[in-house]
């Protein structure tokens, strides 16, 4: 089994990738910590490394392409597929269920990480529609492991609920912030995040997120979980306030995982207002935050911000994401017709400079 490098390590990357490819930039993430114990029993992580995350791909200026289909990468996703729902239906141990459903899980989050690979976004695609379908057909069985079974168990199953739209599972999973044992807490952050349900309470997530104790991976599902019911349609300005309030302070010693979700929350807003607040991380020693923070400032729409980007163009800047990232972010600000690509004297002159 491969362990993740957490002191270096930049998620979406899951439980079985080595490395890091800080050269592809993500925009939101989520991490799943495992249970140790059911590690020791299944030799792998039980629980998963979730995605939930939106790859470089300039997200506010467009989505990715419709990817093609593959013939025979589809024929073999079809009868794994099949397999899934064959064992599901047949099966009547419900904890051989649940193995099954958390590594659907496992593969959809390693899946979904990867959004700049169509193959990998088709399987997502596939296991999603798969997660929802089976969870559906179990859920009065899932809301009693979630209640009443072991740890393992209740952590799996309210990690699945997140699957299931049903008005019984909300408070269920915003309860579960709350509960005694910190995996089925970290379940329950995660799944509010898989829902983005703009009707959850977020005072606990807002509170975990702002906690300087709370556990890591908590608090990167607890602030993708933010991020996810902002971006559906929730009343905005408290995640202003919850955004604003953790960009506060000394850049260097935050998380680099929450702070992506931070500041891509914060530029969310599109609010002009939200500049200060991000301005300090253009020069975070991270590019993958620099990237993140010219992406927000240019749906920010503040034109105040335009010498700043521009400075990323020159010499200040080496890295080619964050390049690219100032460089969309000024045609952005410029009205989204214009693009004046990394001619320094052009975009001074767009904005009579």
């Amino acid at each position: 089994m491969r362990q993740n490098r957490k002191d270096n390590q930049v998620y979406p990357l899951t439980f079985r990738e080595e490395g890091r490819r800080e050269s592809v930039a993500v925009f939101s993430t989520s991490a799943y910590d495992p249970l140790p114990m059911v590690q020791a029993m299944m030799k792998r992580p039980l629980l998963f490394s979730l995605l939930a995350s939106f790859p470089f791909a300039w997200a506010s200026c467009g989505s990715s392409p419709k990817p093609e289909k593959d013939p025979e990468i589809e024929q073999r996703f079809l009868a794994e597929q099949k397999k899934r729902e064959e064992f599901l239906a047949k099966s009547k141990d419900t904890g051989r269920k649940l193995i099954l459903l958390d590594q659907a899980m496992f593969e959809f989050s390693s899946n979904f990480s990867h959004k700049e690979n169509p193959k990998a976004q088709r399987k997502a695609e596939g296991l999603l529609r798969f997660l929802r379908t089976q969870t559906l057909k179990i859920e009065d069985e899932l809301i009693r492991q979630q209640r009443e079974g072991s740890i393992r168990d209740r952590s799996i199953s309210t990690a699945a609920l997140g699957f299931v739209n049903d008005k019984r599972v909300l408070p269920l999973l915003v309860a579960g912030l709350k509960d005694k044992n910190p995996q089925v807490r970290i379940s329950a952050a995660f799944a509010l995040g898989v829902q983005g349900n703009p009707l959850t309470p977020v005072q606990e997530l807002g509170r975990i997120l702002l906690d300087g104790e709370a556990d890591t991976t908590l608090q990167r599902n607890a602030s993708w979980a933010l991020m996810r019911i902002q971006e559906n349609g929730a009343p905005q300005e408290i995640f202003r306030k919850l955004w604003e309030k953790y960009l506060k302070g000394d850049p260097i010693s935050k998380d680099l995982v929450v702070l992506v979700h931070s500041i891509r929350g914060l530029g969310l807003l599109r609010s002009p207002d939200a500049l200060p607040a991000l301005v300090p991380y253009l020069s975070h020693p991270k590019p993958l935050i620099r990237q993140a923070t010219a992406i927000a400032i240019g749906r920010a729409g503040n034109r105040d911000a335009a010498k700043l980007l521009i400075d990323l163009l020159g010499g200040r800047e080496s890295n080619p994401n964050v390049r690219l990232a100032a460089r969309k972010a000024l045609k952005a600000l410029a009205g989204g017709a214009v693009d004046r690509e990394y001619d320094l004297a052009a975009w001074k002159k767009e904005f009579g400079l």
